[in-house]
């Protein structure tokens, strides 16, 4: 494929409508049903759309202390980060940020309960934030519920 895209895997839709996945891994949308590119191309009008991956993160404060805030070790850099991933495909942002806060912390947060104090902090869309691929990520603010247990 060209520069920077994986070989093209063909695709059908509902409406009989041919097109063609130009990034990310084929084969994980194959087996995973979860692109992680951001190309779709029509193999009929070979007219590509590119978007930015979107992203979820969340600015975990704590209860006691509204000054400290919960970050995560990378494994691929080693570096601190805000707790956060990928929104999937077929997925609300708000569920994506509720998986990721899980998934990194071990701690379940009701998006719509008053004593997580979830708040939308802003959208962040450099398109060099992310060396691995352009993204939008989509920020938010919690506290940690008094007494909970942080992995």
């Amino acid at each position: 494929g060209a520069q920077g895209f994986s070989s093209p895997t063909h695709l059908e839709t509902a409406s009989s409508f041919s097109s063609s996945w130009h990034g990310g891994n084929p084969t994980s949308w194959e087996t995973d049903a979860i692109p992680t590119g951001s190309c779709w191309c029509g193999d009929t009008d070979k007219y590509c759309m590119c978007t930015p991956n979107v992203s979820t993160d969340i600015i975990l404060r704590d209860f006691d202390d509204p000054n400290k805030i919960y970050l995560v070790k990378r494994k691929d850099t080693g570096q601190h980060a805000t707790i956060g991933g990928f929104v999937n495909v077929g997925e609300t942002v708000e569920d994506a940020m509720i998986r990721e806060l899980y998934e990194e912390t071990g701690i379940r947060l009701d998006y719509h309960s008053t004593a997580s104090h979830f708040h939308l902090l802003g959208a962040y869309s450099d398109p060099r934030r992310d060396k691995r691929r352009s993204n939008v990520s989509i920020a938010y603010i919690a506290i940690v519920p008094k007494g909970s247990v942080i992995r």
